[in-house]
């Protein structure tokens, strides 16, 4: 279980500039979609997305387009490999 103080931290504090999240915690987060079975869990990415990052006022913290871009910023910093 996470303490509160953690979860404050993954909060995105606005809506412009660089990440708010760390390359550690996308990293992670990119990891455990492309673990997924979509044929097994029946989890979407919009779901997976809501349940990891949470959403402010019905939207996403974390909308797809951005989880996608992390995908090609992390592999950018070689710290991403293609599964």
């Amino acid at each position: 279980v996470r303490n509160l103080e953690k979860e404050n931290d993954l909060q995105p504090k606005d809506k412009r500039g660089r990440s708010k999240y760390p390359d550690n915690i996308r990293l992670e987060a990119l990891q455990e979609w492309d673990a997924l079975d979509p044929s097994i869990s029946g989890v979407i990415l919009s779901e997976f997305l809501e349940n990891k990052f949470g959403t402010t006022g019905g939207i996403l913290n974390v909308p797809e387009p951005t989880f996608h871009g992390w995908r090609r910023q992390l592999r950018k910093k070689g710290l991403y490999k293609k599964p």
